[in-house]
């Protein structure tokens, strides 16, 4: 919609795309990525409370927004909002370019404050797969696969269905081998194997059409 229906507090452009506008009302979040033309409400994990400052970060492209009664509230990463354009969301199907995800070593460590504090969840370590779907899919089978450099399959992937931006998580390791079944149940031995670094690529099937990123 052009309007807005409630109280706005606080306007904030993004650092890099001019027509990435963020709108802080006293419903809630307010996005445009054609420079004010069009607005949509934020409603992904974004209550319609008061907003009153809207900051953007420089190193980790989060938005950050300050409420009135609720506290802050972080949406990671606003990289995909970038670059959406009104020619992208008339395609069926647009992935968006991610960043390289970094593949950690795993250990074992702590994360948050003492007990009693109010913690937020952090960002996950996992890749990511980003994509925009102009519709939701209702008809047809839809599937996600991981292909390596090779063309060999390394994953099967559950599709987000969801009309808007859809984020698929991925722990770049192969399925679990199977194993017999014991009356024990022993943990050190079935970890499965990570891959190794390197590019992959996503094939997507929506009904008889498939699309491709890495």
């Amino acid at each position: 919609s052009k309007e807005i229906p409630t109280y706005v507090r606080h306007i904030k452009e993004d650092l890099v795309n001019p027509n990435l506008l963020f709108l802080g009302t006293e419903m809630g979040l307010y996005v445009t990525v054609d420079g004010g033309q069009n607005w949509s409400q934020f409603k992904n994990n974004v209550p319609p409370m008061a907003v009153h400052y809207i900051a953007v970060h420089p190193e980790t492209n989060d938005l950050v927004l300050a409420t009135h009664g609720r506290g802050i509230i972080i949406i990671d990463d606003i990289s995909p909002l970038r670059q959406m354009t009104k020619e992208m969301i008339t395609k069926d199907v647009h992935f968006f370019q991610t960043k390289p995800t970094v593949v950690r070593e795993d250990a074992a460590f702590a994360e948050g404050g003492d007990a009693g504090e109010y913690i937020g969840e952090n960002p996950s370590r996992v890749a990511k797969v980003i994509y925009y779907l102009k519709g939701r899919h209702t008809f047809g089978k839809m599937g996600m696969e991981i292909f390596d450099k090779d063309g060999k399959k390394v994953a099967d992937l559950t599709p987000g269905k969801s009309k808007g931006i859809n984020v698929v998580d991925w722990n770049y390791r192969l399925k679990p081998p199977k194993v017999a079944k014991a009356k024990t149940l022993s943990f050190g031995g079935f970890t499965s194997p990570r891959l190794p670094v390197g590019v992959y690529t996503v094939k997507m099937t929506k009904g008889t059409n498939t699309y491709e990123h890495k």
